[in-house]
Order: C-alpha cells, then structure tokens, then sequence
C-alpha cells in the first residue's frame, strides 16, 4: 500500500501543520483527536519536539481524560501555560486526585469555576497554590470557600493570595491539620491579633503566617484575645513574621498557653522580653530565631526549658554569648550573627552535637569548649580569628566526625573587622585533629605555601583515621 503523502513530512513540519490547524475556531475536537489518530503522530506529538504544540493540541482537560481515575498527586506550573484556558470544573475527571497544587498562578481564578470543580474532588488531603509577588492579585481574591467542603482536606498552603479574613466556614475543615499562609493577607482584626477563628480549628498541628499578620501584646486578662491561644494547646510548630512595613512579631503571653509546641521559628522579632516567662512551654524542642537585629540578648526563660535540644540564629545581633542555661542543647547554630566572643559558659552545654558558628565575627573562643566531649560536628567557617584558636587544642571529643575552618576573617555583612589578613595555619595548629580517630572530614582554608608544608600532616591524620580525611582549600 502506498503511503500517505503526509507521512512524507518531517515531524517539525508535521508538527507546524498540527498547530495552525489547532488554533482556528471550533477546532476543540480535532486538539483531542489527532493524538489520537496514529502512533507517529503521537510520538510526534508528545516527543521534545512537541514542547508547547503539546499543550496547545491536548491541554490539561486531555491530560485528566487520559490519566482519570489512576491520578491521585497533581502539580501545575503555571509557567507551563496549561492553567491559563484551563476550566476547573474539568476536575471531575480525577475524583481520587489527593493533592493538587497550582504553582505561580499568573491569572485570577473564577472562583465559581474552581468551586465545582473543587467539590468533586472529595478525597482530596493536600491543597497548595502560589503566585509571585509582583503578579498583584493573580490567584484568589478572596479565601476559596468550596475548600471547605472537603471533609478529609488536611494541609493548606495560600502564599501572595490577596484575600482578607478567613471565613467561619473554614472550621468544617475538622481534619485540617496544617495551615500555611505566607504574604498577600491582611488579617484586619483589632489591635492585629491572631483571628480567633483559629481556635476552632481543633486537629491544627502546624500554622505558618509569613509576612501576612502583626501580633501585638494583648491586654492582661483580656479573655476575648486569649480564647484563640487557650483553644490551640495542640499546636506542636508555629511560625510567625512581621507583617507588612517592616512591622516586627512580638509574642503575646498567651503564647504560653501552646504547651504541646515542640517547634518554634520567628523572623523579625527583637521583643523576646523575660517579663513573659514562656517557661510553661516544656514539649518545646526547637527554636529558629531569623533576621532580629537588636535582640540583645537571649530571654532567661529560654535558657531553662528542659526539653530544647535544637537552637538555631540567622543574622541576630546578641550584645553577648548566653551567660546561663541552654544545658540540653544538641545543636546550637549562629548563622551571619553579630557575636564577637565565645563565653565561658560553653561549658555547660554537655550534651551538644553540633556547634555551628558561619560567618560570625567571632575573634575569641574560650578554653571551656574543652568541656563539649559528646561534640561530633564543629563548624567556624568564616569567622574572624587573628591567630587559630588555641583553645581547640584542649578538644577531646571522641565522637567528633567533622571539622570545617573555611574562609577565615572574612568581612560579614553584620560586622566589618578592622583586621583582613587570613588566619595562619600550621600543623602545630591542627595537632589536637590527631586525637579524633573517627574523623570523616576536615575542611580548611590556607595560604599555597602553608597547603604545601601541611602534607605531611595530612598523611599522618590519614594513618590516624585509617582515611584520607583533610580537604585544604587555598586562598591565593
């Protein structure tokens, strides 16, 4: 049989004739059909060649015909182009689809659309959207209510969607379990409290508000602006930001009323006063502290919370190291934090792990980290020490596995040293590295000529550790 004279063309041009033929009006069954009409035209479809003439030809609709009720985890970019023709209401073709996620949605979606496609998807867990900042009010305008008629929704996430309250409606979501809201809400409640809707969303185990509420102290006794803490003591990870306008978090007392909390992170807070003796929160096993810039210095009933095993503080300005407390701690970083000495008081933190201090102007170390025996990862990348630290030699920590000293005195965006030569480094420096036999990896920095005379060394510490563990970088 004689072929067809189309099957003559190349798949590009084959592909070209596919898209104009596409674009006339009326043509939305020929976008279904010719995939459909023979493999070559389908490989040639669906191939790398096929690309946006993909899209173009089958669209998102084809693409829930053809996977149906086998799909149950769905993620759209809107990059892609597939959301911008695409009708909700076609989601009745995926009724066992659990998690949906829409992707920097560059459009406002019809929310009555979304709605009757929303309310089909009854086992639907996990629900995200997404939109970039500067696309102003792409995405929701207003909280999409249809999600609450979910009865085994679990998870929201919402971030740059421009939508004011939550409704009442949103406390059917008995199941919800964790909500995120990151920038483009303004909760409008009085004296920028936490909505008190909150309180009823009973199973909440998560709450993330970003760059989307400012919290103010409340009125002692107040009961009215205590109810939405008092009803949220299952609360196990909470994180909170300022609002819009550089506005700064400043935890309320009622706080302490969140006794199962076990993780805490706050960004742009400097109000961590004593005076509100959060020591009641005893499950509390994490703090994330970010971007506080006069802090000062850490609260005292922090120091004490018997359970805080994980502390961690990106670019916080501390006029000192902690004097006290903090004896449970297995991981304490300091991340591009203005704190210039290590205290004595290091020795009380017998039980860390980790200690991280990257890109701090640290220009002295005390001899009393010597006390840290359980330590298996140290970490003072680009800190600010004239002369290596002596009172590493001390260190007898047999469980010590890593060691990084990488681009030293360097200038910090917090803090600018007077000082700007790098540090020496000798193998009368790193001597104390031969009493840790269960080293995997060390990381330093050194001028040519110090790598150089540094060889010798390395091969004793690979006799030591049975490995070839010492990485030096060099800076010229």
């Amino acid at each position: 049989m004689k072929p067809a004279e189309i099957d003559a063309l190349g798949d590009e041009l084959l592909l070209n004739i596919f898209e104009q033929a596409s674009r006339e009006e009326g043509h939305h069954v020929l976008r279904m059909t010719l995939p459909m009409v023979c493999k070559r035209w389908r490989r040639a479809i669906y191939g790398a060649k096929g690309g946006s003439l993909f899209r173009s030809l089958i669209g998102l609709a084809m693409l829930l015909v053809i996977l149906g009720e086998k799909l149950q985890c769905l993620t759209v970019n809107g990059h892609t182009g597939l959301l911008h023709d695409f009708k909700f209401s076609c989601l009745w073709m995926v009724p066992n689809l659990e998690l949906l996620h829409l992707v920097d949605v560059a459009h406002t979606i019809d929310q009555e659309d979304f709605g009757k496609g929303i309310s089909c998807l009854r086992s639907l867990e996990e629900f995200l959207i997404s939109s970039q900042e500067s696309q102003g009010s792409a995405g929701f305008t207003s909280f999409p209510t249809a999600l609450c008629s979910l009865e085994h929704l679990t998870a929201l996430s919402f971030e740059n969607q421009e939508f004011g309250r939550l409704p009442e409606v949103i406390t059917q979501l008995a199941k919800l379990a964790h909500l995120s809201i990151h920038g483009g809400w303004v909760e409008h409640s009085e004296e920028g409290h936490l909505p008190a809707i909150l309180g009823h969303l009973t199973m909440l185990k998560g709450l993330t508000l970003i760059n989307c509420l400012s919290l103010v102290q409340a009125e002692p006794g107040s009961p009215k602006e205590t109810f939405c803490w008092r009803c949220m003591t299952q609360l196990t990870s909470l994180t909170l930001t300022g609002g819009y306008g550089g506005s700064e978090v400043q935890l309320p007392p009622e706080v302490g009323y969140l006794t199962g909390l076990i993780e805490l992170e706050l960004l742009h807070s400097n109000q961590l006063e004593d005076q509100l003796q959060l020591s009641t929160l005893k499950s509390l096993e994490s703090i994330r502290i970010s971007y506080s810039f006069s802090m000062g210095r850490l609260p005292a009933w922090m120091g004490v919370l018997p359970n805080l095993t994980f502390l961690e503080m990106d670019e916080v300005e501390l006029d000192a190291w902690p004097s006290a407390g903090f004896t449970s701690l297995q991981s304490l970083g300091m991340l591009r934090s203005c704190v210039e000495k290590v205290g004595d008081s290091i020795s009380q933190l017998t039980c860390l792990t980790a200690l991280i201090l990257l890109d701090c102007p640290i220009t002295e170390l005390s001899s009393r980290i010597s006390c840290l025996q359980n330590l298996r990862h140290l970490n003072l990348d680009t800190t600010h020490f004239l002369e290596f630290p002596c009172a590493l030699q001390a260190l007898r920590a047999p469980q010590l596995r890593t060691v990084r000293l990488v681009g030293h005195n360097t200038l910090t965006k917090l803090h600018m040293h007077k000082e700007s030569r790098p540090m020496p480094v000798k193998a009368r420096n790193l001597a104390w590295l031969l009493h840790h036999p269960r080293l995997e990896r060390v990381d330093i920095s050194t001028s040519k000529a110090e790598a150089t005379a540094l060889q010798g060394f390395k091969k004793k510490l690979s006799r030591v550790c049975g490995r070839d563990v010492l990485t030096i970088k060099c800076y010229e």
